[in-house]
């Protein structure tokens, strides 16, 4: 016979008991002082999800199994669990709050016809201002993306008058083509791996205009993007890096906080100089997949005479 129970008083004196997820123990009372170790077994589950989380999972996957998406429906079980995971993590594992978190952003999804945004045209003006390349993968197969982040200043979009759904559109795009990118690393995995659910940004911050940190329609621009993220794109977020920091970005980052969640900061990483991400960088990746002004070996520079689309970059920077 096998038995589950969940209980929170500690083997000690008196009552011996076990602590919750545990299988094939028993419950009794001991009239002595005596600690008592009882024979336990652990709910087997992979590293990447604790026996607590599969737990809530699965009674999360009851809950909203019926509005799922049919594209997450017909993934693997293993796959369906590290979706709704994300989820779970991003409201501490609440589920109610899960939940309402998942619906709300399926509902936008359908609302502004997310699904289709890599497919929509965009204006040229986004993809050449606001430059972004994958490479890739890192040690653990997420996709890595490199951007020269001092270009990107939200004033230009004033100055060139772009509208507030073109931008939208835009940071649409953005969210989904590193979504994109994580699933075809999903699919692409090793046996035996964890599923890939996240990325890493290296971000260039060398001469960041601390002007734009003072021009408050370029900042909300910014608290466009991060709230867009924090509600309808929870986890995907590994560690993003931000390399030759000026000292003035941190105020940035403060800027952020209200609206970014706090364990999502606490991904942030800020080093100083080029010199200082040199030292970490094999802890995360191959450096032979980063161009050398982003701390990597490899001598191509993907935005030296970029291409319009600022997408197409050669094998020799990484997997796409």
């Amino acid at each position: 016979i096998h038995f589950v129970y969940d209980f929170s008083i500690p083997l000690t004196s008196g009552l011996v008991a076990t602590q919750s997820n545990y299988q094939e123990s028993i419950l009794f009372l001991i009239p002595t002082k005596a600690q008592i170790k009882i024979p336990i077994k652990m709910i087997d589950t992979p590293e990447w999800i604790t026996s607590e989380e599969k737990v809530l999972v699965d009674k999360f996957q009851a809950r909203v199994q019926d509005v799922l998406p049919p594209a997450e429906i017909a993934k693997s079980t293993e796959d369906q669990d590290a979706y709704l995971l994300r989820w779970l993590r991003a409201r501490d594992l609440n589920i109610d709050k899960a939940e309402s978190m998942l619906l709300n952003a399926l509902k936008w999804r359908k609302e502004n016809d997310v699904d289709n945004a890599l497919h929509a045209k965009m204006d040229p003006f986004f993809p050449e201002n606001y430059r972004q390349k994958f490479v890739g993968p890192d040690r653990d197969g997420r996709p890595v993306a490199i951007g020269p982040f001092y270009e990107w200043d939200f004033r230009k979009l004033t100055a060139n008058n772009k509208s507030a759904e073109e931008f939208t559109a835009f940071a649409n795009n953005y969210f989904e083509e590193i979504m994109e990118k994580i699933r075809i690393q999903n699919e692409n995995r090793k046996p035996g791996q964890a599923p890939v659910t996240q990325f890493i940004p290296i971000c260039d911050i060398d001469q960041y205009s601390y002007g734009q940190m003072l021009n408050f329609t370029a900042m909300r621009k910014w608290f466009q993007m991060a709230a867009t993220y924090e509600a309808y794109y929870p986890e995907v977020l590994y560690k993003a890096v931000f390399i030759n920091c000026p000292s003035y970005f941190q105020f940035f980052i403060k800027l952020l906080k209200p609206i970014v969640a706090a364990r999502t900061l606490e991904k942030f990483i800020c080093y100083p100089s080029l010199d200082d991400w040199k030292k970490d960088v094999a802890n995360y990746m191959d450096p032979s997949i980063l161009p050398e002004q982003f701390g990597g070996t490899n001598q191509f520079n993907p935005f030296s005479n970029a291409p319009a689309n600022g997408r197409n970059e050669p094998a020799s920077v990484g997997n796409q």
